[in-house]
């Protein structure tokens, strides 16, 4: 007798955001599987950690996402219809190829078509106009937060972009070796306490799934201070750095390689004065842009 194991059905939280997520990465995959070039699936388009941020960026999901639905639908009935409905009618020009679809004589069919080829560049027009709007944006602060620095380095010289940028790239290889070593004691003296508890939880995840997640091949595509807050007692200094990066991001589990990708991405750090030292306390992805380039800079003369 085979008994079934019991369902617990629960509210998703922050930690399945990674199951969650290769979930929706093989479904995807299984879908657009013979649609599309099986090198761009693996590759380009479907990388899990991009499905990881676009899961967790979910307020822009839940205000745009009726566009991507609606594009999607139109999309799918075009393709279900071809699926099951033979191969009536003559093929389209190339941009019809290219997108697999085909002109029929049924007026639906034909409308959906039409929808899908307009609907196509708006919604990729609408990703395009936004993506270049928040690079108007940060490209802004970076002068801004230039002009800024040059003035407070005259007072303190170590606040200088050139001398930031320095220590937030030694930084940023140090802890990224760490990461990668699940090295919690030099972990600890490089993250503050919140955020030391928070990875700490995540490498024992790692270590119980015989996973290890390294970044190499770090290549510095910008690097940049969008963020100042210098204050009068200095153990309360902050600054964010924005990180433009290509690197080969490789996951190895049980000392097999799962996933090994040249990655492109843009991370903000935040690092807080600590003595002679300066220590991690934030870390955040694309998403969080706007908190950075509307922050107030600070500026207390000693």
């Amino acid at each position: 007798m085979i008994q079934a194991e019991e369902i617990i059905i629960r509210q998703a939280k922050e930690g399945d955001c990674a199951e969650i997520a290769n979930v929706h990465l093989n479904s995807w995959r299984k879908a657009c599987k013979g649609l599309l070039p099986q090198e761009f699936l693996n590759q380009l388009a479907l990388t899990f950690k991009r499905r990881m941020n676009m899961w967790k960026f979910s307020n822009f999901n839940k205000k745009y996402s009726f566009l991507i639905i609606i594009f999607f639908a139109i999309l799918s009935s075009e393709l279900f219809a071809r699926a099951g409905g033979g191969s009536s009618g003559g093929g389209g020009g190339s941009l019809g190829r290219a997108l697999g679809l085909r002109q029929h004589t049924g007026g639906s069919s034909l409308i959906g078509a039409n929808l899908t080829l307009i609907l196509l560049p708006i919604i990729f027009g609408f990703f395009f106009v936004s993506d270049k709007y928040i690079q108007y944006k940060i490209t802004k602060r970076k002068k801004f937060i230039n002009k800024i620095l040059l003035k407070i380095s005259l007072i303190e010289p170590e606040w200088s972009e050139e001398n930031l940028i320095k220590i937030t790239k030694k930084r940023f290889e140090e802890i990224q070796k760490q990461w990668g070593d699940h090295n919690l004691s030099e972990l600890k003296d490089s993250l503050s306490k919140n955020l030391f508890i928070d990875w700490q939880e995540k490498i024992q995840v790692q270590k119980a799934k015989g996973e290890v997640n390294t970044l190499h091949s770090i290549e510095y595509q910008d690097v940049f201070i969008v963020d100042v807050k210098n204050y009068s007692d200095d153990n309360l200094d902050t600054f964010t750095t924005c990180f433009d990066i290509s690197a080969v991001d490789q996951t190895v589990v049980n000392n097999i390689p799962t996933n090994n990708y040249l990655a492109n991405f843009r991370e903000f750090w935040t690092f807080q004065r600590d003595n002679t030292n300066w220590i991690l306390t934030d870390v955040s992805q694309t998403e969080g842009w706007k908190r950075f380039v509307d922050g107030h800079i600070v500026f207390e003369k000693s």
